[in-house]
């Protein structure tokens, strides 16, 4: 009888326990179902659609899709409305889960499926005023554009049609991970995939951090550091001025409007009256690591027939370097209708190609780098911040309540104050991580609301004039914009609204208790920072400065490329019959300029007499290494390591900042002994002691791993998955590159398209490689299949 009640007991238990949901998962049960569980999700429709044509009823006419050999939906409509009814339909397809994620970050609605660890992100961008944001440019399409208007709805309408004939059982894996089930998606979830697109190319903004430094440092001492090293070094525009007639409008406009102002030391003390020195010193003090600038980038260079292999053509060579997730963050297709037809990378949730091609252009993009936000410190009457002071006067603040729904917890409400200068981005409620609250954001995307009309013009220009005027429509961030076109056209430009400041300082913290600090005016760059088909056969971009000293405007840029781009254009002027495969090499470019600019200090400092047995065999490796960051050398590793060991001792020892500095700006300093070396009494000293710290870091990594500090090993490359569920990204890769070379790729950042596009002799030829698959389910052959071609450096031709 004990034995039958025990085993009566265990069974309930085990059913219990099987059956019941824990937390945000849903029941084992659930998951482990045979029939509509998470092994459904292993075999997924992907290989029957290979090479295969289906049909789908548009909204008014059938749609024939053909996926190709590698899942690429080729997409035939007889009309505009139902082609995107067709590429929201296939979408949902694939990146079903993706579309939805991407959706909900611009919103703020992450915590409703993620449950509380989302909620600071979701009030950030609600804090950004986001969802005004995609209310704003719904509005602004309908109002410009009414047959684009109906081409979103359609996306829209394709989506949702397709999500309503899921089943359980044929939910993304995600979703039963998670135990939801996807939404039904509105015109403001596809602006918030657009947007969200726009918010990670211009949301940085390193004002805080560089004002904590100026505060700190000094005005002197902080301009030592940060001085402008890279003026004349290949900026994207060279020939700033299409006339003397803009040139002349820009500065009469600069003297009228007084663009000389600098904020001094004592206006600071206005700025941080909540914060003294001695906190300040704690903030900087307590920085872990000294930041390298971001390798995210970009790089784009077209060349005309006259460097090109074949002298009638013109080639376009693009990739992008943002944070690799898997999912791809890009999706493959080519859209087509008897009035046009493109190919080229999607991103999930926005209609139209993004960066590609049609059958007369070609274009793509690197980021301009410069800021298009700025912060504001905002003084209070009191405790209760219902008044700011400002122009001498108390007006009154704004209040807004943003109701933030949380899975299985109850709603959150964020009470957001709004000002002249924005809203409060940073309060006491929610502090900057550097611990200053009361600060507004002005932000330029607030302000430009066109962008998906933008994209959509451009997919539909035939020639440069109408590209011209596609790009007009563009506001935010600052982009470099190359082109090619089959009639043999080259061009870049700078496009986007240029945020005009009244002081040198853009790079700093504005009072908020001045209107004058407020932006008065933008300018459009696209007429003015432009260059069409040069002599020298060639433009290109690498986020290096956008323009030469004849830009009459001061700007800082937040991040400042030199390596990159220098490497490019060497490449590109040492030869001239550049043929597909030479701009295949150039794009998977792994050479260190970095390093040929920089070693010399340690052959010249580090003595071979002076080191111990192990140093010396690392000095060996280090000094006959090729400069090429190949996945399999050590060489690579141990440079790395150095440039991290210098930027410590420099940032972190000597000068504590919280601001990121580039490796090039800091061996400019050493080199030319700009700043006093302190501790380490000369350069010799430092350059040596960097070199055994970095040596003894290398032999520790290879006796705790026991194996070689090989490339691909020591560099923890990562590509991972938004549920952070390791075996669904990517852990290793043998990728070669690295940071501030072509081939950038390292930490979970890299090339996330490379694209080559060709016209010569009436046709064109397109390449791609991309580090990721067609599918969005980890269980399909398709998820990650261009993975290891994205790793060697080749690529897949495309037939159009």
């Amino acid at each position: 009888m004990v034995k039958l009640i025990f085993s009566l007991f265990f069974t309930y238990l085990l059913v219990f326990v099987l059956n019941t949901p824990f937390g945000n998962f849903p029941s084992i049960a659930k998951i482990l179902n045979p029939f509509e569980g998470i092994w459904q999700n292993a075999e997924p429709i992907d290989n029957i659609l290979k090479g295969k044509t289906i049909k789908i009823k548009g909204k008014r006419d059938t749609v024939n899709i053909f996926f190709d050999e590698n899942l690429i939906p080729h997409i035939k409509a007889t009309n505009d409305i139902d082609l995107y009814y067709a590429q929201g339909y296939v979408i949902a397809m694939f990146r079903l889960w993706q579309t939805d994620t991407l959706s909900r970050v611009a919103q703020g609605t992450l915590s409703e499926v993620f449950g509380r660890k989302t909620l600071n992100s979701d009030r950030l961008m609600r804090r950004n005023n986001f969802p005004t944001l995609l209310k704003n440019m719904i509005t602004a399409v309908k109002k410009e554009d009414d047959n684009f208007f109906q081409c979103m709805e359609a996306y829209r309408d394709g989506l949702n049609d397709f999500v309503s004939g899921l089943k359980y059982k044929n939910l993304p894996i995600e979703y039963k991970l998670l135990n939801y089930f996807p939404k039904k998606f509105t015109l403001e979830d596809l602006a918030s995939c657009g947007a969200l697109v726009m918010y990670d190319m211009s949301s940085t903004n390193n004002s805080i951090n560089a004002t904590l430094d100026y505060y700190s440092l000094g005005e002197d001492l902080y301009n030592r550091i940060h001085k402008d090293r890279f003026s004349e070094k290949f900026p994207v525009i060279r020939k700033t001025f299409k006339s003397k007639d803009s040139l002349s409008r820009l500065k009469n406009f600069k003297k009228k409007n007084n663009f000389e102002g600098i904020v001094q030391k004592k206006d600071l003390d206005i700025i941080f009256p909540i914060i003294n020195s001695s906190e300040i010193d704690k903030e900087r003090s307590n920085s872990i690591e000294p930041k390298d600038s971001s390798p995210m980038g970009s790089n784009c260079w077209a060349i005309s027939s006259i460097k090109s292999k074949n002298k009638k053509a013109t080639i376009l060579a693009s990739d992008p370097h943002l944070n690799l997730t898997s999912p791809s963050l890009f999706f493959v297709n080519c859209l087509e209708t008897p009035r046009n037809r493109s190919f080229g990378f999607s991103i999930p949730g926005v209609p139209d190609v993004l960066f590609g091609k049609n059958l007369n252009i070609a274009w793509g993009v690197t980021n301009g780098s410069i800021c298009v936000s700025s912060f504001y410190k905002i003084k209070f009457k009191n405790e209760s911040c219902e008044e700011y002071l400002v122009n001498e006067k108390w007006e009154e603040t704004n209040f807004k309540e943003e109701f933030i729904k949380i899975k299985n917890k109850e709603t959150f409400i964020d009470k957001v104050m709004h000002t002249s200068f924005g809203p409060v981005i940073y309060d006491e409620s929610f502090k900057h991580s550097s611990g200053l609250y009361n600060i507004a954001i002005k932000y330029n995307v607030h302000n430009f609301v066109n962008e998906l009309l933008a994209i959509h013009k451009i997919n539909r220009s035939q020639n440069y004039e109408e590209f011209k005027n596609a790009i007009a429509s563009f506001g935010s961030p600052i982009l470099n914009m190359t082109f090619i076109s089959k009639n043999g056209d080259i061009a870049i430009n700078v496009i986007g609204n240029f945020p005009v400041l009244k002081t040198k300082h853009n790079d700093l913290i504005f009072d908020g208790q001045n209107l004058e600090n407020l932006w008065s005016e933008n300018i459009q760059l696209h007429n003015i920072l432009e260059e069409v088909n040069p002599k020298r056969g060639y433009v290109s971009s690498a986020n290096q400065k956008i323009s030469d000293n004849s830009f009459c405007f001061t700007y800082k840029p937040y991040a400042m490329q030199y390596y990159r781009g220098e490497r490019i254009n060497y490449l590109l002027e040492s030869k001239n019959n550049f043929s597909i495969n030479d701009v295949m090499t150039m794009q998977n470019d792994c050479y260190n300029l970095a390093a040929e600019q920089s070693l010399d200090l340690i052959r010249k400092f580090v003595k071979e007499e002076s080191l111990n047995d192990e140093y010396k065999v690392i000095l060996k490796i280090l000094l006959s290494w090729d400069l090429q960051n190949t996945y399999n050398q050590v060489g690579p590793s141990i440079f790395r390591q150095w440039q991290f060991e210098v930027l410590k001792i420099m940032w972190r020892e000597l000068y504590p900042i919280k601001s990121e500095m580039s490796f090039f700006s800091t061996i400019e300093i050493l080199k030319n002994n700009e700043l006093d070396l302190k501790i380490y009494k000369n350069l010799e000293n430092l350059i040596k002691i960097s070199f055994e710290r970095a040596s003894e870091k290398i032999l520790n990594w290879e006796k705790k791993y026991k194996k070689k500090a090989y490339w691909h090993d020591y560099r923890n490359f990562k590509v991972n998955h938004g549920l952070g569920i390791a075996s669904f990204g990517r852990q290793k890769s043998k990728v070669s590159g690295g940071k501030d070379i072509i081939s950038c790729n390292e930490g979970n950042v890299g090339a996330s398209y490379k694209m080559i596009t060709v016209f010569e002799n009436e046709g064109s030829k397109t390449y791609f490689s991309y580090p990721g698959g067609q599918s969005g389910n980890p269980g399909s052959f398709y998820y990650d299949n261009f993975f290891e071609q994205w790793e060697e450096g080749k690529y897949i031709k495309v037939e159009l």
